[in-house]
């Protein structure tokens, strides 16, 4: 039985190791993806798999980050280029608790961003 678990245990290292060492290539897109935490999330939900994808893996490009105050004020940080490859958009709810209705309603207000900041 000792010998079994040793032998998964070592298979399960080998393949972890050939998996983390190889990264997929993606297709290309100008066209942004839009991420938005979940409920009482933060800046900090989303932003280290966003600077991964940026950074590590080449998948996509690390544009915006807009966050936007329990009033609804929207400051934004970044650039975006409509020439940038899988742009990324990081949205981010001062009132992590705020409803989904509200979300909504400020999520919309932010859709209009990328045209803006061209």
């Amino acid at each position: 039985m000792g010998l079994l678990s040793a032998i998964f245990v070592a298979g399960s290292i080998f393949v972890l190791l050939q998996l983390n060492g190889t990264h997929q290539k993606v297709n290309q897109s100008t066209t942004p993806t839009i991420f938005i935490h979940g409920y009482r999330g933060t800046d900090r939900s989303l932003h280290g798999m966003i600077r991964r994808f940026d950074q590590k893996y080449d998948w996509a490009t690390d544009a915006l980050t807009v966050k936007v105050s329990p009033t609804g004020d929207i400051s934004v940080k970044g650039t975006y280029s409509k020439k940038a490859d899988n742009p990324l958009i990081n949205i981010v709810f001062a009132d992590n608790r705020a409803t989904v209705t509200q979300q909504s309603l400020w999520t919309k207000k932010s859709d209009a961003l990328p045209r803006r900041h061209v």
